[in-house]
């Protein structure tokens, strides 16, 4: 079974992701914590789902358009319904990329709230 596609959870994620990286950028700077890789990684995810979020934006405003066209202008319809089904592609695609990519993501999370560094991986601080 695929993984759902929801939209406005994957905005609420890029949201989190935004804070934590922020807050990991500002940890970094008063404290000899080295967060490059796991800054790097929260940046990368909140790019991916804020491009992610933009299509989706964008796919709701032609869908819109494409409502106030008259039944008549069948030609500007389906122009339309071809950009709308290309960037609907782009979104499956970016967000199998988000999916292959969450383990990642959620590893560095973990070590992050847990106040572990970049070389300690999380299953070791747990034993200790």
């Amino acid at each position: 079974m695929g993984a759902l596609y929801a939209p406005e959870r994957l905005h609420d994620v890029r949201l989190a992701v935004k804070k934590l990286r922020y807050t990991s950028e500002l940890v970094a700077e008063v404290t000899p914590r080295r967060l490059d890789t796991d800054i790097a990684t929260l940046k990368g995810a909140q790019d991916l789902l804020g491009r992610l979020h933009d299509l989706e934006m964008l796919i709701g405003r032609a869908r819109e358009v494409q409502a106030s066209f008259p039944l008549s202008d069948l030609v500007k319809w389906r122009s339309l319904d071809s950009v709308v089904s290309f960037l609907e592609q782009g979104c499956r695609q970016l967000h199998a990329r988000y999916v292959r990519e969450r383990t990642g993501l959620i590893a560095v999370t973990s070590r992050l709230v847990s106040g572990g560094s970049e070389s300690e991986p999380v299953a070791e601080r747990a034993v200790s």
